[in-house]
């Protein structure tokens, strides 16, 4: 988990723009964006994916990031902060992913 966050902090958004773990159990956790703004998603093992929401957000208003490699506009809805970034890493490694606020696909 130590590892992941630290990997996290170089998320720069320009060069460092996308993390990716995966457990035992085939569940993935993929961050985009930097230094500040994230997006997160799980992947679960059926391939079912899930975007964290940020209820502070809102569906209308739009961020420009650049998660893995690509320039893209996201709703603020699913734009998190680093310490909620954080926290989704620490809940993944807890096998405790789904007591936070997802957005099934």
């Amino acid at each position: 988990m130590e590892k992941a966050v630290s990997l996290l902090n170089t998320l720069d958004g320009q060069m460092h723009t996308l993390l990716c773990v995966e457990r035992n159990d085939n569940w993935q956790l993929q961050i985009g964006g930097g230094p500040d703004s994230f997006v997160v998603t799980a992947i679960d093992p059926t391939e079912k994916n899930l975007t964290l929401l940020n209820f502070d957000g809102d569906d209308d208003e739009f961020v420009e990031l650049c998660t893995g490699g690509q320039y893209a506009e996201f709703t603020t809805s699913i734009v998190v902060d680093k310490n909620t970034a954080i926290l989704a890493i620490e809940k993944y490694y807890n096998g405790d992913e789904e007591n936070l606020d997802w957005e099934y696909e």
